[in-house]
Parts: C-alpha cells; structure tokens; sequence
C-alpha cells in the first residue's frame, strides 16, 4: 500500500507507480505533484545560474510522470486544501499555526481509506 496526494513529488512517484503498474499493491489518494524531470544548474559568467530540465522520469509502462502525474487505483480526495509546505510554516503567526493544528487533528481520509482496504484484504485471504 502507497499513500499519495498532490504534495508527493520526484522519485516517489516513480515508487507509486512502479507499485500499481507492476501490481505489487495499491496506490491510494490524490493524484501526485507531477514533478518527473531530471534538472541541471549551468552557472553563468555573470553569476546568474540557468536551470534546464535534461531528462524525465518514466513510469514503467512508459508515461512521462511530468506530463501526467499517478493517479491511484484508489481515489481518495485530499480534504486539505490549504496545503502547507513545511519550509512555509517555520515563521508562520500563531493564528497560521492554530490553524494548522487544528487541521491536523481533522481524520485523515486518505490513511483510514487505505487501513480499510488492507484490513478487507486480511480477510480475502
């Protein structure tokens, strides 16, 4: 069982989808980032720096991951919809981090989905 939502990016998408496309297990939750290239700094004479993008990530059966991020074999929807970037919040005011609190202790969705499915899994066999 892989757990994915909008905030999972890079190499762990290539895991998610190696998982479901290899039926090794299900992917469960939001569709991925979408974040499947391979970047090279070129630093310039001035000091600035060029960013290119050299290569993609591929999923197995051959999708670009940038083009079309994983989506799971089970949708769940992400119930946050504020999504905070952990470098983000280091500086955040009390009343963001209240806020922030408070959504942490809403259920998660996503996790109880996936529990369900390997405790009916359990039971198949």
């Amino acid at each position: 069982m892989v757990l994915v939502n909008r905030g999972t990016a890079g190499a762990a998408e290539i895991v998610a989808a190696a998982v479901m496309e290899n039926a090794r297990g299900d992917v469960v939750g939001d569709k991925t980032f979408g974040s499947g290239s391979i970047q090279k700094v070129i630093d310039m004479p001035d000091g600035s720096a060029l960013v290119l993008s050299v290569a993609k990530y591929y999923s197995p059966s051959g999708k670009a991951v940038q083009d079309a991020a994983v989506t799971p074999n089970i949708l769940v929807a992400d119930n946050n919809d504020d999504f905070i970037a952990p470098d983000e919040d280091e500086n955040a005011p009390d009343d963001a981090q209240q806020e922030k609190q408070q959504k942490a202790n809403q259920p998660d969705d996503q996790l109880n989905r996936a529990i369900e499915v390997l405790k009916n899994q359990g039971k198949k066999a």
